[in-house]
């Protein structure tokens, strides 16, 4: 106010000494204003963000975000009808990897698992207790849900992999003495890297295999799969959504051509 007032000498006559001076006036009005609208501001931010918060209540993804929050061992509290923890503890918040299918008239399915090092695991039986009791505190009033955690599917491929006999022997193995089956490697690799609850493809596997190193050219010729545990192979065309949510390739039958 006092540099605008500068620049028009027809108002430095409106400044005077006076409490109500017609300037002095002016820049009260101002500075009333301007914290007026950025209090309205705050105001709507606030109003904003609480709406967003409230619509998110009880989506899948909100589902599916309170099962990463839960933290084992630690009581579960409610602040505003929210639920929390008193402190939140990152080392406790066991599940890495969940999805939330609804699968039924208000009806969720909840996979969890937590990691194995560079793969994912089942809870232990005392953690899905834990974690079944939490979804049972925090789900509404109506809502069903079935909450599981378990090991790996497992995967068995059959394929044929032209390769590339400077890199690789006609058994697969590499040839720079580490031992390493290449082939093996890139379908252990693209099973690991799915998102959790994703879709095993042909299309993908085979896009990773002729990727990588000393392979040329890969075709599916079949693929199973069975629970961990399970003696019985299940064929499976083109796609498959692990019902466990994670798998491991553990079983490969490998046609090698130069």
């Amino acid at each position: 106010m006092d540099a605008v007032q500068s620049t028009i000498p027809e108002a430095a006559k409106l400044t005077s000494k006076s409490k109500v001076s017609v300037f002095g006036t002016l820049r009260n009005i101002w500075a009333l204003f301007v914290q007026t609208l950025e209090h309205q501001f705050d105001v709507m931010t606030t109003d904003l963000q609480t709406a967003y918060d409230a619509k998110q209540i009880g989506t899948v993804g909100w589902y599916a975000d309170q099962v990463r929050n839960f933290q084992y061992g630690d009581r579960l509290t409610f602040v505003n009808g929210r639920p929390g923890y008193a402190v939140i503890d990152d080392a406790k918040r066991i599940v890495r990897q969940v999805s939330v299918t609804e699968v039924g008239n208000s009806r969720l399915l909840i996979k969890a698992a937590k990691p194995d090092g560079l793969y994912m695991k089942e809870l232990s039986n005392d953690e899905l207790n834990a974690l079944r009791a939490y979804v049972r505190n925090i789900k509404y009033a109506g809502v069903k849900t079935d909450v599981v955690s378990l090991p790996a599917d497992e995967l068995r491929i059959r394929a044929v992999a032209k390769i590339d006999p400077q890199i690789m022997n006609p058994d697969g193995m590499a040839l720079d003495g580490s031992g390493r089956k290449l082939v093996h490697e890139a379908i252990i690799i693209y099973a690991r890297s799915l998102p959790f609850d994703g879709v095993f493809s042909w299309t993908g596997l085979t896009d990773v295999c002729q990727t990588y190193l000393g392979i040329k050219d890969f075709v599916v010729r079949e693929t199973s799969w069975r629970p961990a545990g399970s003696p019985n192979w299940q064929p499976f065309e083109r796609e498959l959504v692990s019902p466990a949510g994670h798998m491991k390739a553990i079983e490969f039958q490998i046609e090698y051509i130069f």
